[in-house]
């Protein structure tokens, strides 16, 4: 019976930075919604060219705006994360070390490893909670090159959207499911090459003699531009990475 209590008091404690977590998925669902007003706004358009060819365009009217509202969606997901793992670090000094809670009392993350160490030894983790010391510096390691730079990331993308409010998207878009027939009368179909395009405009010429039978539709990716090695990644499969790291964190300082 005691066992039972102090696992549902664990999990008390720990609640509010699991309520955090849950709204950040809540947001990538949100993001997901956005990018697909983005493509169902798409205006698709088919014009003949002067030199007998003609070009196929997909364009998103509204781009710039869609991408200032996903802006804003992300940023918030990044700072519930960054969020959850405060919380979750102001439960584990509350539980480990109350007498070091204080106004600064954040989880660590640094530019250096000895940074971390030193702000660990700072409220004494090192020498009166070493499970705790061991777990942060072996497991989590919040500085930069520390385990894939995860925390590190999560902080410096949260520190971004902080001081310009909008962090910086990069959409990509092909067109899927196009289908021409050449000269012959021969039928052909397939998809465009990844492309940036040129404000929400995505267009494809097709030499003279060769004709659209059906335009395809857009599909619309977004990735961050400032987001280190996770550069490459999708907004979406990013903040869904970032979700089970911090979930990871806060287990584990919660077993610590």
């Amino acid at each position: 019976m005691l066992v039972g209590i102090h696992f549902l008091n664990m999990g008390a404690i720990y609640r509010d930075a699991r309520l955090k977590i849950e709204r950040a998925k809540k947001h990538i669902a949100d993001v997901n919604t956005a990018i697909d007003a983005l493509e169902n706004s798409c205006a698709t358009t088919i014009e003949d060219r002067p030199d007998g060819g003609q070009s196929l365009k997909h364009e998103i009217p509204d781009l710039r705006n869609g991408l200032d509202n996903l802006s804003l969606i992300v940023g918030d997901a990044f700072h519930n994360l960054r969020t959850a793992m405060d919380f979750a670090w102001f439960a584990t000094i509350s539980r480990c070390l109350p007498d070091k809670i204080s106004d600064a009392t954040k989880f660590p993350v640094r530019e250096t490893r000895q940074q971390v160490e030193a702000a660990l030894h700072g409220i004494e983790v090192d020498t009166r909670c070493k499970p705790l010391y061991d777990c942060i510096m072996s497991k989590i390691q919040p500085y930069y090159g520390g385990h894939n730079s995860a925390a590190w990331t999560l902080h410096d993308i949260d520190i971004s959207d902080k001081h310009i409010l909008l962090l910086g998207l990069d959409p990509t878009g092909h067109i899927r499911g196009i289908t021409v027939r050449d000269a012959d009368g021969e039928s052909h179909r397939g998809s465009s090459m990844p492309a940036r395009g040129i404000e929400g405009r995505y267009i494809i010429d097709f030499e003279k003699g060769i004709k659209v039978e059906e335009t395809g539709k857009l599909s619309v990716t977004i990735t961050l531009q400032q987001a280190g090695i996770f550069e490459p990644v999708t907004v979406d499969s990013l903040l869904s990475s970032f979700c089970n790291f911090t979930l990871y964190t806060v287990q584990l300082l919660e077993n610590a």
